[in-house]
């Protein structure tokens, strides 16, 4: 009979991408139905050739490649199969607006000019402004007549045909006097309310019924991360996608402590980050949540109310987390999916200190009690004798009155005396080392020591991070090169503060209490600081055991400058409490 000649098939893994790229070739699909293949010979379509079944070759150029495989049977009939194989980095795209929100009715400007091709050319750019789509050029225009959340899509194209897209999000406002705001999961049940009930404005906030908002524990006993989503409020969608991609990858007893919250709201406007009484809720910083310079770019960029204050003082009590000798840094320089990585100690350690007020405020223990009829204030306020932090003040309390009047020049931004302002370091280490604080904001109110106290812990015990503190001078320029007068890494295993740390963990530890009592008996004793050397070069201490944790991979960057004045941490929000609560938040 007639031969019958072969067929030849191949596959090409990966089947484009960047260069340089080594694709793997196999052809082990090719076949001869009345005998066999002696033969493979390949045309890689960059000058390059080569024979046999698989074979590997790389591309180290951009360009479109015409790959070739013959196969030769042993009749000696050949067949040939081709392939287009893409080797392309894909272009960037980039909106910037003009302005970035605004009140209704608003006309907004998107510029994609700073869009590029790394290697080649952008030929095509497609918008989808609100539904509306324009093509074939850098500059759109649009006007937005009512209040809303807009995404603006671009997608460009370059001269090989990769593709790459960008979402910038327009809030548009009712109110001037904050964002406009969607509930993240639109379809969830108490969705409707969260915004009228939460975030709506000063003209518009109203104080709503737990029958009408509940908190979440009354509804979940062990709340999933898609039982938390329904009760997040945001001003841009995107904020709440980092959110969720941060608690999947969180311990599941943060969860819990959301059992205590009504709401989680993310904006653009929010700083700091702050707890509210009067809603039972979180408000969190939009800027631990960006990604791109899109997300970026809507970030407000006022500063922290208190960031001046304390100005006037000649030592300061500054904090950071350190894991394995490296400084927990802002990744500034980071995007997409590195920065989500790197942003997961930062929003971490929010979480956990907003969250620490939420089951201060409102124990779990008293959720059974909740009347309907009544407001969150009114189910916090009633829990008022067994808040946590008022039985840490009477049982463990803080005892240096010295350190509570410097900390409302810090943090309340009380002008300071004359005496205060002539106060060197070396005047106050007695006072804050002997003491149970674990740093220098827990003298603010007894919310913040206890919230301290539990996020400290937390950091330490799921993710290796220990919380340096010490006091330095003010005199240098940059707070990195501030000299230590004294300091220590690790200060929650101080015996000033161990026990004060076991009655939080008894207090509002939601997982097993017993697990992380027996963390705490396992650690090292604090490290010291070397006195005399700066703020930056005491990063690195030498230290064994839970110190040495493993390397930090992509959860931070080395500090070689050391870092600046220290992150703010958020505050409690102090309009529309009783007087009793506003006093014990120092405000008269």
């Amino acid at each position: 009979p007639p031969n019958r000649p072969p067929t030849a098939s191949f596959t090409a893994t990966p089947d484009g991408g960047p260069p340089p790229l080594t694709v793997a070739f196999d052809a082990s699909a090719s076949s001869d139905a009345d005998g066999s293949i002696t033969e493979y010979a390949w045309d890689f379509g960059n000058t390059a050739t080569g024979t046999g079944q698989t074979i590997d070759n790389t591309y180290d150029r951009s360009g479109v490649y015409e790959v070739r495989l013959t196969v030769t049977d042993d009749d000696g009939s050949q067949a040939t199969a081709m392939r287009e194989l893409v080797v392309n980095v894909l272009p960037t795209p980039r909106i910037e607006a003009d302005p970035v929100d605004g009140q209704a009715p608003v006309t907004v400007t998107f510029d994609a000019s700073m869009s590029s091709d790394e290697d080649g050319e952008i030929v095509s750019y497609e918008w989808d402004v609100a539904g509306a789509p324009r093509t074939g050029v850098t500059n759109v225009e649009h006007a937005f007549e009512e209040p809303g959340v807009y995404p603006v899509r671009l997608t460009v194209t370059d001269d090989l045909g990769g593709a790459a897209e960008v979402v910038f999000e327009v809030n548009v406002r009712d109110d001037a006097n904050v964002p406009y705001t969607v509930p993240y999961v639109p379809t969830a049940p108490y969705a409707d309310a969260l915004r009228p009930c939460i975030y709506a404005g000063d003209a518009a906030q109203v104080d709503c019924t737990t029958e009408r908002l509940p908190f979440l524990g009354t509804e979940f006993v062990a709340p999933s991360v898609d039982d938390v989503m329904t009760r997040v409020l945001v001003s841009h969608r995107w904020m709440g996608d980092s959110l969720r991609e941060t608690l999947e990858r969180l311990p599941l007893d943060l969860r819990l402590l959301t059992r205590s919250l009504t709401t989680i709201v993310i904006a653009s406007d929010i700083r700091p980050a702050y707890y509210w009484a009067r809603t039972g809720a979180i408000y969190l910083d939009a800027a631990f949540f960006w990604r791109t310079p899109e997300e970026r770019a809507v970030v407000t960029m006022e500063e922290d109310f208190r960031a001046g204050f304390g100005r006037s003082m000649q030592f300061y009590i500054p904090w950071r987390y350190v894991r394995n000798n490296i400084a927990w840094n802002d990744p500034a320089g980071a995007e997409g999916p590195a920065r989500a990585d790197r942003l997961l100690p930062f929003i971490a350690f929010l979480l956990y200190h907003e969250l620490s007020h939420a089951a201060d405020f409102m124990p779990a223990t008293g959720l059974d009690e909740v009347d309907p009829a009544g407001t969150a204030l009114d189910a916090i306020w009633a829990q008022r004798f067994s808040w946590p932090s008022t039985l840490l003040a009477s049982e463990r309390p803080l005892r240096s009155g010295f350190m509570r009047v410097l900390a409302e020049i810090f943090f309340a931004g009380r002008s300071s005396t004359k005496a205060e302002e002539a106060l060197l370091p070396d005047d106050v280490i007695d006072a804050f080392s002997t003491d149970g604080a674990v740093d220098f904001y827990s003298y603010s109110t007894q919310f913040e020591d206890l919230a301290d106290l539990h996020e400290t812990i937390l950091m330490s015990y799921h993710h290796d991070f220990e919380k340096d503190v010490a006091i330095v001078g003010t005199e240098a320029e940059e707070r990195g090169d501030a000299v230590v007068a004294w300091g220590q890494r690790g200060r929650m295993s101080d015996p000033n503060v161990i026990d004060r740390m076991r009655f939080v963990i008894d207090a509002i530890y939601p997982g097993d209490a017993q697990e992380l009592h027996g963390y705490l008996d396992t650690r090292p004793a604090p490290l010291p600081m070397r006195r005399g050397e700066t703020w930056a070069d005491n990063v690195v201490l030498a230290g064994g055991g839970r110190f040495n944790a493993p390397p930090l991979g992509n959860a931070g960057a080395r500090s070689s400058a050391g870092p600046g004045r220290p992150p703010l941490l958020g505050c409690l929000r102090v309009d529309g409490l009783p007087a009793e609560l506003r006093e014990l938040l120092g405000v008269e």
